[in-house]
Parts: structure tokens; C-alpha cells; sequence
């Protein structure tokens, strides 16, 4: 998993300390920053791994990654924390659930 935010969200925090966080990043920058998370917007992706991503993953050079995205944004739509995780995809099955209005 990669996670990127903006210089000014991560200064004044634990952020860019060596150590475990004691709480959760949505809480510890709600707590020091007084961020408030609204909605994600999630892109998922296949492709094939790059050679760097077979070792660091150990998964088959012939198996497709699924790339999922998620942009964390305030309830402006700014975006407040970028996601990334790179699932094999014959190792995973993903479900998602939304209400119908």
C-alpha cells in the first residue's frame, strides 16, 4: 500500500515519523489537523505487474495486479489523502454494496 496526502496535511503530525501511529490515520489527522473526511472516489485497474512488483508481491510474472486508487476528499471535493494498493488478482475477489436512491 502507497499513501500520499499534501506536505501541509502531514506537518504537525506523526505522519512522517518511523513509528506505528496509536490510531488510525483518519483519526490522527482529524485529531492534529481537524481534517474531516467526507467521501472516497475509487478507481480500480488490471494490469500486468512490472517486473519489480512480481518479486516485492512473490506472485507470477503472467497474473494481472488490480490497481485500486482511492482519493479520500473532503466534503468540498478536495482531495485530502490518495490511496494505492496493488492486489494480485488471482488471490483476490472484491465486492462492493451501494444503496439505491
Amino acid at each position: 500500500m502507497s499513501l500520499w496526502l499534501p506536505l501541509e496535511l502531514s506537518e504537525g503530525t506523526d505522519l512522517t515519523s518511523g513509528e506505528p501511529l496509536p490510531q488510525g490515520i483518519r483519526q490522527h489527522l482529524q485529531s492534529r489537523k481537524g481534517v474531516r473526511f467526507d467521501h472516497i472516489v475509487e478507481q480500480i485497474t488490471a494490469r500486468m505487474p512490472t517486473a519489480a512488483e512480481v518479486k516485492q508481491l512473490g506472485m507470477p510474472k503472467n497474473v494481472p495486479l488490480l490497481a485500486v486508487f482511492g482519493a479520500v476528499r473532503d466534503a468540498s471535493g478536495r482531495p485530502l489523502v490518495v490511496v494505492e494498493v496493488l492486489l494480485p488478482a488471482d488471490r483476490h475477489e472484491l465486492e462492493d454494496a451501494y444503496p439505491v436512491r
